[in-house]
């Protein structure tokens, strides 16, 4: 959406998805995740980790995490090899210190099969812009980077959003 279009939401009621959109371009970065992205809970990921990642990370039941994908059909598949290659990496662990967003990078590395390695897979994810053309690691620089990023990559086309239902 062009910045021009945009400002048309201005005056929009707060709550509306305009008015976000509206302060997402013309709010302080800071000011804007403060308002939007301060509480420690985000529902839509909170979801997506218990019933997605979770399972996962106990190894000794991943047979049945097997079988609920069987059943439940998602449009990915979970690569245990390259969850753990991601997971068991300290340096990244250090890098990205938030274990929930951590952990659902794992998950996103172990699904993405397109990326013949980690640092691809990086590269691809620092790529792509975001609010007010940061990048993935800028955005964590800023209190509450980590929410906006996780509101956001539960939304990201390969997951059709058909857990939320």
């Amino acid at each position: 959406m062009k910045k021009e279009e945009v400002e048309n939401f201005k005056k929009f009621p707060e709550g509306s998805i305009e008015k976000r959109i509206y302060d997402s371009y013309f709010m302080k970065i800071e000011e804007y995740l403060i308002k939007y992205f301060s509480k420690n809970k985000i529902e839509d990921f909170d979801l997506f980790y218990k019933e997605y990642i979770n399972p996962i990370l106990e190894k000794g039941k991943r047979d049945l995490y097997i079988e609920f994908l069987k059943k439940n059909r998602p449009p990915f598949f979970v690569n245990y090899e390259r969850f753990d290659e991601f997971n068991n990496n300290q340096e990244l662990r250090d890098k990205y210190s938030d274990v929930e967003l951590f952990n659902f990078l794992s998950f996103l590395y172990s699904i993405f099969d397109q990326f013949d390695n980690i640092d691809k897979f990086l590269d691809w994810l620092n790529s792509k812009k975001y609010i007010q053309e940061l990048n993935f690691d800028e955005i964590l620089k800023y209190p509450f980077g980590n929410n906006y990023l996780k509101s956001n990559l539960v939304i990201l086309p390969i997951f059709n959003n058909s857990w939320l239902s």
